[in-house]
């Protein structure tokens, strides 16, 4: 995971994916430059063909790009990392990025390590990423625990599943066809899916249908299914 104040170009290569990544530098350094091609025929006769073959490679770059930026930005909405930018000019301040707001931050150079605030257009710059710090979980006295273990079936399922909403935004990991098994009736888990999707900001990912990713059902922790009860 990153150390403190990693680059953008730091973090997507060792805390995303360094094979991905490699794979993506290869693709940019094989599309090269975008030379002066003949885009069409017009009074030039015949395009020309150096210029096909650098969209295809240029396409092929774009999507390595894509993906490895899209996995960076779901890890900072998680909270699983940290960030802090420069707003404005490379001589302000260091400020924190929320992690709400890397939904409206495009990234422009991994290496120089600088974005641009969508709404805006303000250039953020020297953006740097961290491990966000583990917040210690607090003792809970046996009163509490004695409570929250008495809490309704339905309370229980509805908390968890709001916490995996608000952790992975991005990437559902459940249906509520895979909640059937947890013993509930088919009104309970209507109840409970709804009430959820609302803690949690009614993320646009877990309100489509359609099946999940392995990917996604793995990051489902033990503890997560027990209280579930999948």
């Amino acid at each position: 995971m990153p150390n403190e104040k990693w680059t953008i170009a730091q973090t997507i290569q060792e805390a995303v994916s360094a094979e991905l990544y490699q794979e993506a530098q290869a693709a940019r350094i094989l599309r090269g430059r975008r030379g002066r091609f003949v885009h069409s025929p017009g009074l030039h006769g015949s395009p020309d063909p150096r210029y096909r073959e650098f969209r295809i490679k240029d396409a092929a770059w774009k999507h390595l790009k894509s993906e490895l930026e899209g996995n960076l930005r779901n890890m900072l909405l998680s909270g699983k990392l940290s960030s802090t930018g420069r707003f404005g000019s490379v001589a302000a301040d260091e400020r924190s990025i929320p992690p709400s707001g890397w939904q409206h931050i495009k990234i422009i150079d991994w290496e120089k390590s600088t974005g641009r605030e969508q709404p805006t257009g303000q250039p953020i710059f020297d953006i740097r990423i961290s491990t966000s710090p583990v917040k210690a979980t607090p003792i809970k006295s046996k009163g509490v625990q004695n409570v929250e273990q008495k809490l309704p079936r339905k309370g229980r399922v509805i908390r968890t599943l709001a916490s995996l909403m608000q952790a992975h935004p991005e990437e559902p990991c459940l249906t509520k066809a895979q909640l059937r098994k947890s013993g509930l009736s088919q009104r309970a888990l209507e109840d409970c899916w709804t009430k959820a999707l609302s803690r949690a900001g009614n993320p646009p990912a877990w309100e489509a249908s359609g099946r999940r990713k392995s990917s996604w059902l793995a990051k489902l922790s033990k503890s997560d299914k027990l209280e579930l009860g999948i």
